[in-house]
């Protein structure tokens, strides 16, 4: 497997091992919070937002001018999201545990980085000597 390739797919497994307990968890706990159609549509919309603001935040788009902001979008949040927010001590614990477990990773992704930087290194070391032998030698005998 080519270095680049690897590097990519680590990244993404470290970002999947992150969020896979939360996911998990929530997946296995999914008709506790949808007891009711009202209750399924406020977690649908609740986390609409939530993805939203979380993408926007990620990509640098969005900025909270004042705390009056911030404090009416966390409760909006919260009132769509209350059926969750009883768990969230475990919903905590289990994101902990996800950035634990990418720390792991990370380290791997780390290493290989290092790596391919010497590697490429290496091989721009290798030519550029070849260049230079070639140019004392001029193709003759020594």
């Amino acid at each position: 497997m080519k270095g680049k390739l690897k590097l990519a797919l680590l990244y993404v497994l470290s970002v999947i091992v992150s969020i896979a307990p939360i996911t998990i968890y929530f997946f296995i706990n999914i008709d506790k919070y949808t007891k009711t159609v009202p209750d399924t549509i406020k977690l649908c919309s609740g986390a609409i937002i939530l993805f939203c603001i979380v993408v926007l935040k990620v990509i640098g788009k969005i900025h909270v001018p004042s705390a009056i902001t911030l404090y009416a979008i966390i409760l909006v949040l919260a009132y769509l999201l209350n059926s969750i927010i009883q768990d969230l001590i475990v919903f905590a614990f289990l994101a902990l545990v996800g950035e634990l477990l990418s720390i792991f990773i990370d380290i791997v992704i780390r290493n290989l980085r290092i790596k391919l930087e010497r590697e490429k290194t290496a091989s721009i070391t290798a030519v550029e000597v070849d260049k230079i032998i070639t140019k004392h030698i001029g193709g003759g005998r020594v």
